[in-house]
Parts: structure tokens; sequence; C-alpha cells
């Protein structure tokens, strides 16, 4: 039997001791958290408390620190880290950041963790019911347009992440009336107008999705362009030798061309066009005869002063007759002249030309402006700016048409045989009643 050694005991002992002393049992605990919302709107302001509970391996409550993190690192935790009180527990906050999904947060203690998880959400306005996607103002704000005004569009929250159970109520709106649930709104469309109704959906009253509609002109029907215009004279335009003139152009256009919307794009509709002719007659110092039994009859021009009656109205006889040695028959007129018939001649050459050739150079025109279209955007909304941007191109078709015509009618054998044919019986009607 071996004997114990009581020098090497208490060496054992002393060292034992001395373990004991230099290191001290080390604090440690386990660690649960939970958070107050488990769903927030993804818009880098909302929070939510996160609380934790740190306890020892007796069940007691610690005092401890808390480190939290976040997987993935999508918006922040403050304050972090904390430290539990005596009674074992702490909280903090969550701010959510701006990307949906799902978050997981992390509390750990020296000797354990705990992780939840939060679910950030965004909604975008997906689609409106018979209206068209044109843009977006903003991330948040899109934009839409549509020509139907009778009818309710439904405005249709898309959110993200998908498959999140929202509570009741986490969604409301700025207007209009419920949907098939929280996630659709109804609008009249009577209410949309011209300068884009807005409507806003909130989560927990943070906006997180608008749409502004704008409800614009629908197609009109089919209708030719009215042609206007007023008659002046102007002695500027007559040359020497000439009668009489008209001017074969469109002076001054008072033009109306309406937009509409059609297929996400501005479609034009020429509707009228009010224009000047410019006309003006004079004698060349011919005497005018208004009928065939003036009394007495007028002495015609460079006549001898003394000239009879006979040889006045013989003269004038001859003078105002259709002369079928002059080219369409014109009258000689070296004497006498008749101021109604040329006005009637020039009358003539107006409703000529503007029936016969510039009508059908509007009704081109008019083919090629309803042709055009200009793509919506968000810097055209304005139904006015779209005439306004396209006016350049309206004004050169109606020009071009317009010069067209008057080259064609300025052919004159064609505008002056119409002319003087169609006032040949009424200077032979004044021959006639002209009696020497």
């Amino acid at each position: 039997m071996t004997k114990p050694n009581p020098k090497l005991s208490l060496i054992v002992f002393l060292i034992a001791l001395n373990i004991l002393v230099l290191c001290p049992q080390s604090v440690w605990a386990w660690v649960s958290i939970s958070i107050e919302k488990a769903i927030l709107p993804a818009d880098g302001k909302s929070k939510t408390k996160v609380d934790v509970y740190a306890w020892d391996e007796e069940g007691k409550p610690s005092s401890i620190a808390i480190t939290f993190s976040l997987n993935p690192q999508i918006g922040s935790v403050k304050p972090n880290p904390i430290t539990t009180g005596s009674d074992g527990r702490g909280s903090t906050r969550y701010i959510a950041g701006t990307v949906p999904g799902y978050i997981f947060i992390t509390a750990a203690s020296s000797k354990g963790s705990d992780s939840a998880s939060i679910a950030l959400v965004k909604g975008e306005i997906e689609n409106v019911s018979g209206a068209d996607y044109i843009g977006d103002i903003s991330s948040q704000e899109k934009v839409f347009a549509t020509n139907v005004s009778d009818e309710t569009a439904l405005f249709n929250l898309k959110v993200t992440p998908s498959g999140v159970e929202l509570p009741e109520g986490f969604i409301t709106w700025s207007g209009g009336t419920q949907g098939t649930d929280q996630f659709h709104r109804r609008v009249s469309r009577s209410k949309l107008k011209e300068n884009g109704v807005l409507l806003t959906a909130y989560m927990l009253q943070s906006p997180t999705a608008k749409a502004r509609v704008y409800v614009f002109e629908a197609e009109p029907v089919a209708s030719d362009v009215k042609i206007s215009y007023k008659i002046k004279k102007d002695k500027s335009i007559l040359s020497a030798g000439e009668f009489g003139k008209m001017e074969a152009y469109a002076w001054d256009p008072d033009i109306t061309i309406r937009s509409y919307y059609k297929d996400k794009n501005w479609k034009f509709v020429f509707e009228k066009i009010s224009h000047q002719i410019k006309w003006e007659i004079q004698s060349l110092q011919r005497t005018n005869v208004t009928s065939g039994d003036m009394k007495p009859f007028p002495n015609g021009y460079l006549m001898p002063k003394n000239s009879t009656q006979f040889e006045r109205k013989t003269k004038a006889k001859e003078d105002l007759k259709p002369n079928p040695k002059n080219l369409y028959e014109k009258p000689t007129r070296d004497y006498y002249w008749t101021s109604v018939l040329t006005t009637k001649h020039e009358q003539f050459h107006i409703s000529d030309w503007t029936n016969g050739y510039y009508a059908p150079g509007m009704e081109e025109a008019e083919s090629a402006i309803e042709n055009m279209e200009v793509p919506i955007t968000l810097g055209n909304l304005d139904p006015n700016k779209a005439i306004k941007d396209k006016a350049k191109d309206f004004s050169t078709e109606i020009i071009n048409k317009t010069d067209d015509a008057s080259l064609k009618y300025d052919a004159k054998v064609q505008a002056e045989a119409r002319a003087y044919s169609d006032g040949k019986s009424a200077y032979q009607s004044l021959s006639d009643s002209i009696k020497p």
C-alpha cells in the first residue's frame, strides 16, 4: 500500500485553488427575439419595435450585451448593440429599407442567438383597366391615358414580394370606392379629367404607389373639312391692262385642327379652314354700261364728244358682244365696259378656284394631316401642346396643297375659257338690249 505524499496533495490543492481564482466562471445566457410588426412598407422610414429577452442556465433573467445583424443588409437597427436590463429584457428599433423582400434580423449574445423575419413590402399600380400605360413621373407615380369616359376605371395594385398576406386595412386609398379587395380601387371615369386625376395607395399611411389617369377626347365621327372664305377687294393686285383680277391664293387662313387620343398616339382632325380671297376690277377708263336703254347713252372712251346716240349705241353694241375673233370670245371693250359683268367674271373665278381646285387640295391636306400621329409621352400630355408641336407640319401641308391648286388654276387657258364661257350669254344679252 502506497502512502500519500502530503506535500504532493498540498501542491495539487494549491493549483486547483489558483485556477478558481484566476479563471472565474464567465457570464453566458440564451436570448429570444420578437418583433412588433412583421410587415412594413419598404419606404425607408417606417419602424417597428424589436424586443429581446436573455436568461442564464438556471432560467434567470440575464443582463448581457446583445448585437443585432440583418440578412440581407437592408434597413438598419438602432441602437445596436444594446444591453439587457436586470430583468433580462431590452428593445431596439428596426428602420425599414427601400428594397422589398424578406429581412432576417438576428439577436446574438455570447452564448446563443435567435432570429425573426420582417417582410418589407412595396406596391405599384400595375395597370388601370381600359387605360394605356404612358410612363413614370417618379419611382412611385405612373401615368396612364384613355379615351373612354363612360365606364369605371379599376386601379390594380401589385405588391412585392408576392405571397405576403397583408392584414385588412394595411392598404388605404386616397379616393374611389372599394374594388374586389384592398388591392383594387374603382373610380368613375366621369371624375377623371384632362389634367389627370391622381389616386394614391398607402401602406400604413405611407404612400406606396400613385397613378395619374388622363381622359382625352376619343376619335370623332369622320367628316370632311369645312371650307369658307371672305372676299376682300384690293387694288394693289391689279396690273396695267387688266379689267379685273382674282388672286388664286388663300390669304391669312384661319385653321381649326383638333387632337384626339388613340392607341397611345395623338391623332388629328382637320375640321375647317376659313380664308380670304383678294380681287378687284377697274375700268381702264372705259365707259360703264349698266343697261341697253341708258338715256342718254353715254359717250365711249376716246370717242368724239359730239358722237350721236346712234354712233354711241352702235359702238357699244359691237364692243360688248362676245367676239369670236378674240381668245375665249371675250368682248373687245375698246370703248365700253360693264362693271356688273366684270364683277361676275371675277366672282366666277373665285367660285371656280375654290370649289374646283382649292377644296380638292384641302381634302388632300386633310387626308395627310389626319394620317399624322405623334406618340404620347410625359412631355406632351396637353392636347394643345401636341397640336402646337405639329403646327409646322400642318402649315407646310396646307401651303403646299394651296400652291398646287394655284399653279394648276393659273393655267389660264382653261380658267379664263370657263369664266368667259360663263359670262358669254350675259354679254350677248346686254349687247342685244342696245338698240341703235
